[in-house]
């Protein structure tokens, strides 16, 4: 009776549950099956060339199993944690033996890691880098449906050599990705871009820079010049996320001096040390903003001052380029996010305001590691509802120096539809009221406020405080978005999992069944 069930219906029913419910689920009929390998095989990660890396290469060496396979990582290095198969003697120890082979017989098609029957441990498979390159070579081509790629190189790796690995794979899976992740030092970025990808349905591309490894600045200038630059603009017909984020130090100001336009754009993120960065000429940054201040979405610019912690007139230089880039910038109509470190001077806080003020339709407002006192916040409330409530804002995260009762009213009257808050407090031992009786008497009883999180010093805050918030609004369900209030559970993980299979469903070929 249950498998006369159609395979749609099948499929419906694995939406609500989460991966780790459905892989027991393989055995009870062919569409728990499938999706038990689709889940198995959605992400592989290749690092070290030991023995399970081998195995897992010649397990997608079958061109079924290999198009399974949606995103793939190639670490420089992983870590790789075995677990052990000693049993007591004895009758324990058959028992054991008997335990293992029949979930070896039972899975050995759910895992590219075989279950060893025998007691004694596997030692290493020692391939060489050439064997281990020809393996690769073989393996990565047949992995046509690949859409998301991540290499993350802090040093090339010694297993294998990853310049013909790249070469031969590209004509293979470089037509479908729609995400690449490059993440590394220079000479490691400009080997992968040697190798002349092909990329034309592109969509998202990150670039992570730590800092280089034995090369001198004009070989740093030479590189971002001459490979990241041209890579970039290859990409930009097609790209709608371009992200940076750069530990190093390196000055970028030439890059973006030299970036075409994007004409599909719609979400820039940033993050970096501003007077490590843009030490030279930040004026190609400002343009590259403002030409696309039109159709951005997503605006993140973590952009913070080295050593501005300790001393505050390091972010001066920061402060003049955001305030002439709000300046500058008549509006962002499309922007939906905003991500930004204001800097810690009047000016830049200042041109944090303009910029909010210019953008009509923001959702999520996120401030990061500066700390606004209570008079700023109201300040920030009163651009984000000049002249009526705000009701496009859901999101909003910020830091105050200290916490005051009154501006959850004020928040209340000016962001009705507000979802979700986020408050990072600098410090309550001055206060001399808690948060209890803060609250005391106040009730919100007509805000929509679902989830709210608070934190001090670096944690959360304790359980009566967030308890005298949800009385004061008792629309609140979540806390810290866990999506629930009971401090003894965490937040579950299968959420994010039946949130995305749901839409897996929606795609879902049913000829594979």
């Amino acid at each position: 009776m249950v498998t006369e069930l159609p395979s749609e219906l099948w499929l419906v029913i694995s939406g609500y549950l989460s991966d780790e419910e459905i892989k027991p689920l393989a055995a009870v009929n062919r569409v728990f099956f499938n999706i038990s390998l689709d889940i198995r095989y959605r992400e592989i990660t290749i690092g070290d060339m030991d023995s399970a890396t081998v195995r897992l290469l010649k397990r997608l060496q079958d061109p079924a199993t290999a198009s399974r396979v949606h995103r793939l990582n190639i670490v420089g290095h992983v870590r790789s944690e075995r677990a052990s198969n000693d049993f007591p003697s004895g009758v324990s120890a058959f028992r054991g033996r008997v335990a293992v082979a029949m979930q070896a017989l039972q899975h050995s098609l759910l895992s590219p890691l075989p279950m060893a029957i025998s007691h004694r441990p596997v030692g290493p498979v020692r391939i060489s880098p050439e064997d281990a390159t020809a393996l690769l070579v073989t393996v990565l081509p047949l992995l046509h449906r690949l859409e998301c790629f991540m290499i993350d190189f802090w040093h090339c790796p010694s297993g294998f050599y990853i310049h013909p690995v790249l070469s031969n794979s590209w004509p293979s899976f470089g037509s479908h990705l729609t995400t690449l992740f490059l993440t590394g030092h220079l000479s490691t970025l400009e080997t992968v871009i040697d190798t002349q990808p092909s990329l034309p349905n592109l969509l998202e591309l990150i670039i992570q820079l730590t800092d280089p490894f034995l090369l001198t600045v004009d070989d740093n200038v030479a590189t971002l010049n001459n490979y990241v630059v041209p890579f970039i603009n290859s990409l930009a017909p097609t790209l709608r996320t371009f992200m940076v984020w750069s530990w190093a130090s390196l000055d970028l100001s030439s890059v973006f001096v030299q970036l075409r336009q994007f004409p599909h754009l719609t979400k820039f993120r940033l993050r970096t040390a501003f007077n490590k960065s843009f030490v030279s000429d930040p004026s190609g940054l400002s343009r590259f903003i403002r030409a696309h201040s039109q159709t951005l979405e997503e605006l993140q610019l973590w952009v913070t001052c080295s050593g501005a912690m300790l001393d505050t007139s390091v972010d001066q230089p920061l402060s003049r380029w955001l305030h002439d880039l709000a300046n500058d910038t008549p509006s962002f109509p499309a922007l939906k996010d905003l991500h930004i470190h204001p800097s810690r001077q009047v000016l830049g806080f200042d041109a944090f305001l303009s910029m909010v003020s210019k953008s009509d339709i923001l959702e999520n407002l996120i401030i990061r590691d500066v700390y606004f006192n209570e008079e700023q916040i109201r300040s920030l409330l009163g651009v984000l509802a000049p002249d009526a409530p705000n009701v496009t804002l859901h999101s909003l995260r910020l830091n105050t120096t200290s916490f005051k009762g009154g501006l959850f009213e004020a928040m209340a009257e000016k962001l009705p539809e507000l979802k979700s808050l986020s408050m990072h407090i600098g410090d309550l031992s001055t206060e001399q009221e808690t948060i209890e009786q803060m609250l005391q008497g106040r009730k919100l009883a007509h805000w929509h406020l679902y989830n709210v999180g608070l934190w001090r010093s670096g944690g959360k805050v304790d359980e009566d405080s967030m308890r005298a918030v949800q009385r004061c609004i008792p629309s609140v369900k979540s806390f810290w978005g866990m999506g629930h209030t009971n401090f003894e559970l965490k937040e579950e993980p299968a959420l994010r999992q039946r949130v995305r299979r749901s839409v897996e469903i929606e795609n879902h070929n049913f000829a594979n069944i």
